[in-house]
């Protein structure tokens, strides 16, 4: 009974990080649920924010609220000479602190985790910089669990703890870049105890992004790819058309199930995106209506002497 009891309830969380969970599944959105290292990847010091929520009025729930905070620190210049002496290249370097809060909930869970980072990254060549990330999270999730077999003891654990459970996951990531080309690559593993219930799975999950430039334009093609350990993987596309210097058009799939269509611009040291996301197939068991709206700011101490990577 105790099997069957765990089966529904991962059948069920799975089935919702597969369908709902989409600010880590879409492709182009570079924040630290997808990768933790994204935000000190720039060498600069920067405060993201993302809300995304159902519009519609039904009875199924969902929202998804992100604060993450980016600081750069302890940046190095080096340089590169042949055996003559001539210079080659500049090799920079720098290390990194990230802190995120982030809330989930939708008609059975809610989760609240804060999770920190320590990035270092570290010029490989005159083209290529590697950048590793390890993150801690403390995670609280709280269900509405009924219909369960009352002597099944995650059940019991759970009642006495209010339906309440508090956990812990470690996120190791890399990230490969150069001026046109990024790829990631980041783990995500629930310290589980005993009693307890990994909600979301564990799951490894590749991104990409490539860029080609289209005279002063430029466009940006993004990819996920999720494997999660016991559900069926997840993928996603992305196209970003930057145009005018400061603005952006998106579009995008996820699982050829779903389509989401956004603007972004740049206004000073300010980003702002605006993406929606709907169903056009029917696969899906439940309509997505879902909105996303997210900000990005620099702070004021920037390190000029790096490249940016992601805009």
């Amino acid at each position: 009974m105790r099997k069957y009891v765990i089966f529904i309830l991962l059948l069920k969380s799975n089935f919702l990080f597969a369908q709902d969970y989409l600010d880590i599944l879409r492709a182009g959105d570079f924040n630290n649920l997808v990768n933790p290292g994204y935000s000190v990847l720039e060498g600069n010091n920067s405060i993201k924010i993302k809300d995304s929520r159902f519009l519609s009025n039904n009875n199924y729930k969902y929202n998804l609220s992100l604060i993450s905070l980016g600081i750069s620190f302890d940046h190095s210049k080096s340089s590169v000479r042949d055996s003559l002496g001539n210079l080659i290249y500049r090799k920079q370097s720098h290390k990194g602190l990230s802190l995120d809060f982030s809330n989930y909930g939708d008609d059975i869970y809610t989760r609240n985790s804060i999770g920190l980072g320590f990035s270092i990254k570290k010029q490989l060549s005159r083209k290529y910089s590697l950048l590793y990330t390890l993150k801690f999270s403390l995670i609280s999730d709280y269900a509405e669990l009924i219909n369960f077999n009352e002597n099944d003891p995650i059940y019991i654990s759970w009642l006495n703890k209010n339906q309440r459970q508090v956990s812990s996951s470690f996120n190791p990531s890399l990230i490969f870049l150069s001026k046109e080309l990024l790829i990631g690559l980041s783990y995500h593993r629930n310290l589980q105890l005993n009693n307890q219930i990994n909600i979301f799975g564990n799951s490894l999950i590749f991104t990409g992004k490539y860029s080609y430039l289209i005279n002063s334009n430029s466009l940006d093609f993004n990819f996920n790819y999720v494997l999660l350990n016991n559900n069926l993987n997840i993928s996603s596309i992305m196209f970003n058309l930057k145009f005018r210097e400061n603005q952006r058009f998106i579009l995008g799939e996820r699982n050829f199930n779903e389509l989401y269509l956004g603007y972004g611009i740049n206004i000073l040291d300010f980003n702002v995106d605006l993406i929606y996301n709907f169903t056009i197939s029917n696969k899906s068991i439940k309509e997505i209506n879902v909105y996303s709206l997210g900000f990005q700011y620099y702070l004021n101490n920037k390190w000029l002497g790096l490249t940016s990577y992601i805009k």
